[in-house]
């Protein structure tokens, strides 16, 4: 028996060889078909993350074109609002020019008011002097019993005579 092992030997190492080269080869398939499935799932993924790329920078575009929409309408209020208040300084500026030349002639027109107040009181004085004086001459006058005393028929008489001119007939 002994021969027997010995051809049986190498038999069996044959057949043993023979069945993990058939299992390396499945082996080898089976991660061939696995490499195949990775490749496939790879490239799915990857059509996948480029869709989802896609997908995304369109979103990010639409938003850039929203803030664009937005940045250039509030640029164009802001230009509206300078010039607005550009607009708001000019007639700021219009109303104090008016302001200090109506306050100017303001205090012109009170200095010349001023003025005539003092003339009219001037004038005031000087009537109530003469108004005293004549009271004065008149009791004065009245105090010698030299005031003519005339009835006032015959004043208002004299005075119609001094007015009408003397025709001749």
């Amino acid at each position: 028996m002994p021969s027997n092992l010995k051809t049986e030997e190498p038999n069996t190492q044959l057949e043993d060889l023979k069945c993990q080269v058939d299992h390396l080869i499945n082996l080898v398939a089976e991660m061939g078909s696995v490499a195949t499935q990775a490749e496939a799932m790879t490239a799915r993924e990857a059509e996948q993350i480029g869709e989802d790329f896609i997908a995304e920078m369109a979103l990010l575009e639409a938003r850039l074109r929203e803030k664009e929409g937005i940045l250039v309408s509030r640029e164009a209020l802001l230009e509206t609002l300078k010039s607005e208040m550009a607009a708001l300084i000019e007639e700021m500026t219009q109303l104090r020019r008016d302001k200090d030349r109506m306050s100017s002639e303001s205090e012109r027109l009170r200095s010349e008011l001023k003025q005539r107040k003092l003339l009219l009181a001037k004038a005031e004085a000087d009537e109530w002097r003469s108004i005293g004086r004549r009271n004065s001459w008149k009791r004065w006058l009245g105090a010698l019993g030299k005031l003519p005393t005339k009835p006032a028929e015959e004043q208002e008489a004299g005075n119609l005579t001094r007015r009408l001119p003397l025709t001749s007939s």
